[in-house]
């Protein structure tokens, strides 16, 4: 039986090889093997895809769980601090060398949540943690320098100042508007001449945006910093961009 199965593929084979040549027959050999070697490649490509999307979900979950049992950690004692300064140390004894970053980032989101002394409370707590986010306004990826711009300009100013300046002349114009929104800040307004400075690199963004940015200034800023000319000039382009048909 296994003779005469295998007659018809032999007498194919001789048929092709009648019709147009034996050269016929090894390039049809060659075809199916090089499909069979993509049909591998993509099988193989699909199996690593797989296992990359387990890994980054795996890894996601971690993170998230870690996240989770921190702040279950942090949560009670950052509020006990922020009623009773004096507990800061009790705080600190909580955050370990290699969670630092964490607790900075925990505390970011508290932090924009409140005013006055309770904020200055949280700033206080995470003073000896800053200099390692400093280091990150010069990381090779924007998206880092651009929270450790955020967080310097809420948590580290004006002892940070330097770096939030730095970030106006950053490479990423989302690194340099980010600092320029902790820049126009009224409480910042000795900084308002650096800032007016680095207005040309906006000119790109929203002009509304740009308006009301420089509206926060504050009327203390000095008429020659050119705050209220720049603010003439950004809302009239607004008015002529919608009275456009």
């Amino acid at each position: 039986m296994a003779v005469a199965s295998a007659r018809p593929f032999r007498d194919g084979a001789l048929v092709v090889d009648q019709i147009f040549g034996r050269g016929a027959s090894n390039l049809t050999d060659s075809a199916l093997l090089i499909l069979a070697a993509i049909i591998l490649a993509i099988l193989v490509i699909a199996i690593l895809f797989s296992v990359y999307a387990v890994v980054l979900r795996i890894g996601s979950a971690r993170r998230e769980r870690l996240r989770a049992a921190l702040k279950s950690q942090w949560e009670g004692p950052v509020l006990a601090a922020i009623a009773d300064p004096g507990r800061a140390d009790e705080v600190h004894a909580l955050v370990p060398r290699k969670y630092r970053l964490n607790f900075v980032q925990f505390v970011l989101e508290y932090a924009r949540r409140v005013r006055g002394e309770e904020q200055r409370t949280l700033r206080r707590l995470v003073a000896p943690y800053l200099d390692s986010i400093a280091e990150r306004t010069k990381h090779p990826r924007s998206e880092v320098r651009t929270r450790a711009v955020q967080t310097l300009g809420t948590l580290g100013m004006p002892r940070y100042s330097a770096e939030v300046l730095a970030g106006l002349d950053d490479p990423s114009p989302l690194v340099s508007m980010v600092a320029a929104r902790y820049l126009a800040r009224p409480e910042h307004s000795e900084l308002a001449p650096a800032l007016m400075k680095h207005l040309h690199r906006f000119h790109g963004w929203d002009r509304r945006f740009l308006a009301s940015m420089l509206a926060t200034m504050g009327p203390e800023v000095s008429p020659c910093s050119g705050r209220d000319w720049w603010i003439n000039r950004f809302r009239s382009g607004c008015e002529r961009s919608t009275q456009r048909p």
